[in-house]
């Protein structure tokens, strides 16, 4: 399926998106390609440096978990893709590169549509996200995460898990940046210049729940300010 014709270009979007990478021994024989550009995955390599333009390292397979926005956070549909090919889908801004490349779900919404941090939105729980599959089993994961950030006009900046759990990083603008990822940040304690806090699947849903909540506690508090004044 083709983009539409004369589609404008959305806004920058800042999201948090969460990725599992898969061996390719975990995965049906029948997929161990990219689905993007249909070359085969190679095996995770978590200290490979700007695998975005690395070519020289085969994309290993990653599974998309779990996206956090400022307007709220959600369990994704579980699709593979290479981790490459899924950075360059992020990062293109087109129509659609807020959306799963297979089944069109979105991920998140365009930055234009987002509530602000002031006002966010409730927290989607696994029960309730639209489109979930999965086509691997939690016994087929690595024992280590990933996770893919973007700022607005910023890159996204990859991390890595030196251990077991999920990760985020203030690797690369992330530590500089402002609104909702460092307020991600604050959350889950980490320090300006850290790199990474760990922490499982169920656990970071758990922080981002608490997130949300806070925040939306501190708008109601704003608001009832604002009528007494």
């Amino acid at each position: 399926m083709s983009p539409p014709r004369h589609a404008s270009r959305t806004s920058p979007s800042s999201f948090i998106l969460f990725t599992t990478p898969l061996t390719v021994a975990s995965l049906d024989p029948s997929s161990r390609e990219c689905p993007i550009c249909s070359e085969p995955y190679g095996e995770y390599q978590p200290n490979t440096a700007n695998i975005i333009s690395n070519y020289e390292v085969q994309e290993w397979a990653v599974r998309v978990d779990l996206c956090a926005t400022p307007a709220g956070g959600a369990r994704l549909c579980s699709h593979v893709f290479g981790r490459r090919c899924l950075e360059h889908h992020l990062r293109s801004n087109g129509a659609w590169h807020n959306k799963c490349p297979i089944c069109r779900a979105p991920w998140f919404e365009p930055v234009d549509h987002c509530n602000t941090l002031t006002d966010p939105g409730p927290w989607i729980s696994p029960e309730i996200a639209q489109g979930s599959t999965s086509e691997t089993s939690d016994s087929n994961w690595t024992s280590e995460n990933e996770m893919l950030v973007h700022d607005g006009n910023q890159s996204i900046s990859e991390t890595r898990d030196l251990g077991s759990g999920m990760t985020m990083s203030s690797r690369g603008r992330l530590h500089r940046s402002a609104g909702f990822l460092r307020q991600v940040l604050e959350a889950f304690n980490v320090e300006e210049g850290s790199d990474e806090v760990r922490g499982s699947v169920e656990e970071v849903e758990r922080s981002l729940e608490r997130l949300y909540a806070n925040l939306e506690g501190r708008s109601e508090l704003h608001a009832s300010s604002t009528i007494w004044q």
